[in-house]
């Protein structure tokens, strides 16, 4: 099973990627204003994404100025 990623704004827009921390996800997470907040709302039935990758998209998104807050999953 492949698990994909999906960016939902808040006009309900839907970008969806295949990796984590993709190139293409940070550019378009560059465009994001400073002091936007991104949240990850994992799948519980999917393994989550790896620390590095998580402390990747984190270091990102802290240097362009947009918060990343994961949602623990049960």
């Amino acid at each position: 099973m492949a698990t994909v990623y999906a960016l939902v704004l808040p006009d309900h827009h839907i970008t969806v990627f295949r990796k984590f921390d993709s190139k293409p996800m940070e550019e378009f997470i560059k465009g994001f204003p400073r002091g936007s907040v991104l949240h990850y709302d994992g799948n519980p039935l999917l393994a989550p994404p790896s620390q590095p990758q998580v402390q990747a998209l984190t270091a990102f998104c802290k240097s362009n100025g947009v918060s990343l807050i994961f949602t623990p999953t049960n």
